[in-house]
């Protein structure tokens, strides 16, 4: 009789990509306090094959790590042996169950649990008895945190996420192609940039002359005779001074300078220097700071391009692509993160920096979003205080007409300067289309934890950018006026915020200590303040997760589709995926994915109906 649970880790002599033999398997049962080590190489111990047998008639197979490192390998070097539906892996259920833990190694855990793992710092390419030791001990902490997290197994989320986590597994091994000569282009148009950026800079802020040392006192001596040539005079204080140009790259000259033009700074850093970025810089009166935020872009955008560790230029492989890193569960949300470098962070105002990341020769890119997903999400919550209000807005609503969401938000941020002026001489039409994006981003703001100054900052922008006159009043007052506007607008707005506070509170004060999400998960919230977010960001997550899994494992297997050869995915950005597909496929994919995205709302009994968008070009610029 086959068992029903194993617990199960690998050594090999090499990571992934290099490993060629795999020196041992280790084994062991839940309930159990057994290890048993399969080994080829050494005497004593039964044979790999043994150990892969074993393995192979389980039902379910318990390890750290597994779907991107263990599992993988056995299909390398033993195709077909094991299944991907047999795999449960720890460290998806560890960051589920802990996301506040930063750290999710099964060493780490073991000094959590009292479990400790060994040390063993290798030779790894030749198997020892050293190394069985230590082998050994990943079946007894793999159990203990196993027995420690599978509370999980209850939340109903489970599934999806092992099966999401393989899904970005192959999303790194497929990596995302990045058009090297256009980034290499744009590093050239973006140094050029930055260049008379900084000329115009120190035209802001011309030359000083500053202490010739560490500060003033480590520049000043006392000479011991006259020297009528430096205009020294004998035991008279003097301090050594340079001419110093202004160097918009240093946090600490840019303060000192604002500081002198009247900047009373709030914040500082732990080296004693003030808090400065764009958002701060762009508040500022001065119109020498407003100089200073387009620096700051362009000198970042040129630290993600080819600057910074991760740069672009620095990471892309021999074959033309990135494989950045994605943690499918890194934040407590349950949002992925990125790394390696961080794919989230690509701009989208700059859209040159999009146009780099382009499909494979001969291929298309498809990207696929889910079509107003947050508001779909408060629609959902919503539906307990406003009778179906928000859904009908959000699914019957007319942008024409102006009944659909974002136009009654529009409307009621009148007050707030998002209006057609009187005497406007354009067309009124348009305008006001524009000023439904400004408030679609309002909306945006507050769900995603904007506070007054933050929501009044952001009015004022769209206001300036569609032409229409800016509130001359400071961004918190204007941001408390728009909020009490939309709270007006989205009927039982200040009711779900409250309740959602309620059950976020920790049990001590009465509350839940979590919020659950779409999909089952326990979301647990930084503070109050932060639960609202929290469980929009969650409800995307469930959805986009759900639908990636739907369009995977039933999809593609409906219409044979293979992963690698007919389509892949680049990459998974909160409510974005992008893919790549043989041409002639790709409008299929692209629907196939919106579909998915339909049917996991339906599957995960959302209020409100979901809805993917997809579009198809050649480049991350023309596909999102």
């Amino acid at each position: 009789m086959p068992e029903e649970v194993l617990i199960w880790d690998c050594e090999a002599n090499g990571l992934l990509d290099t490993a060629t033999k795999l020196h041992s398997l280790q084994i062991g049962t839940v309930k159990g306090a057994d290890s048993t080590i399969y080994c080829d190489a050494l005497p004593g111990y039964p044979s790999i094959a043994e150990g892969l047998q074993r393995l192979s008639e389980a039902p379910k197979l318990i390890g750290h790590n597994v779907l991107k490192y263990d599992f993988p390998l056995i299909e390398k070097l033993y195709p077909g042996t094991l299944r991907l539906e047999q795999m449960v892996d720890t460290l998806v259920m560890a960051r589920l169950f802990a996301p506040e833990e930063r750290a999710h190694s099964l060493d780490e855990w073991g000094q959590r649990l009292g479990v400790l793992k060994g040390i063993f710092n290798g030779p790894w390419d030749t198997c020892t008895p050293a190394m069985m030791e230590y082998a050994a001990q990943d079946v007894v902490v793999t159990r203990a945190l196993y027995n420690h997290v599978k509370e999980v197994e209850d939340w109903g989320c489970l599934d999806t996420e092992l099966k999401f986590a393989w899904i970005m597994f192959l999303q790194e091994q497929n990596g995302f192609t990045l058009d090297i000569k256009a980034a290499q282009e744009l590093e050239a148009e973006l140094r050029g940039e930055l260049a008379d950026l900084l000329t115009e800079a120190q035209s802001a802020f011309p030359p000083r002359w500053v202490p010739n040392g560490k500060n003033a006192q480590a520049a000043m001596f006392t000479p011991k005779g006259d020297n009528k040539r430096h205009g020294y005079t004998a035991g008279c204080p003097m301090t050594k001074v340079i001419l110093q140009d202004f160097n918009p790259g240093s946090r600490k000259q840019v303060g000192e300078r604002l500081i002198q033009l009247g900047w009373k700074p709030k914040a500082y850093g732990n080296d004693g220097n003030p808090t400065i970025d764009d958002e701060i810089l762009s508040r500022l009166p001065f119109p020498q700071a407003k100089k200073l935020v387009r620096y700051f872009a362009v000198s970042k955008q040129l630290g993600q391009l080819s600057d910074g560790k991760y740069g672009w230029l620095q990471v892309v492989g021999s074959d033309g692509r990135i494989h950045g890193r994605v943690n499918s569960v890194g934040c407590a949300p349950g949002r992925c993160s990125h790394s390696g470098p961080n794919l989230a962070q690509v701009s989208k105002k700059d859209l040159r920096m999009r146009s780099v990341w382009t499909a494979r020769r001969d291929w298309k890119l498809i990207g696929c979003d889910g079509a107003s997903i947050q508001a779909r999400a408060l629609a959902h919550y919503l539906a307990h205080y406003d009778d179906g209000l928000a859904i009908n807005r959000e699914i019957n609503g007319d942008k024409a007409l102006g009944t659909d969401t974002h136009s009654a938000n529009r409307k009621a941020l009148e007050l707030c300067g998002m209006r057609v002026p009187p005497g406007y001489s354009g067309d009124p039409g348009k305008l006001l289309g524009r000023l439904r994006e400004g408030a679609k981003r309002a909306l945006y703001c507050v769900l995603f934890g904007g506070g007054d100054p933050k929501l009044g900052k952001t009015i004022k922008e769209e206001c300036r950018e569609a032409g229409v006159p800016v509130p001359r009043v400071p961004d918190s007052e204007l941001g408390k006026l728009a909020r009490r506007q939309l709270f007006k607008s989205i009927v039982g707005f200040d009711r779900l915020q409250a309740a959602i506070q309620a059950a976020a509170r920790s049990p001590k004060k009465g509350g839940r200590g979590y919020l659950k999400a779409l999909g089952g998960m326990h979301v647990k919230c930084r503070s109050e303040h932060s639960a609202l977010v929290f469980l929009m960001q969650s409800f995307e997550a469930s959805v986009m997760k759900l639908a990636a899994v739907i369009f995977y494992f039933e999809k593609c297997a409906e219409n044979g589709w293979e992963h690698g050869k007919d389509f892949a995915f680049c990459a998974n950005v909160h409510d974005e995926a992008q893919m790549e597909a043989r041409p002639e496929i790709a409008k299929a994919v692209g629907q196939a994915f919106a579909d998915s995205i339909k049917e996991a709302g339906e599957r995960l009994g959302s209020r409100c109906p979901m809805a993917g968008e997809y579009s198809i070009g050649v480049n991350w610029r023309e596909t999102h």
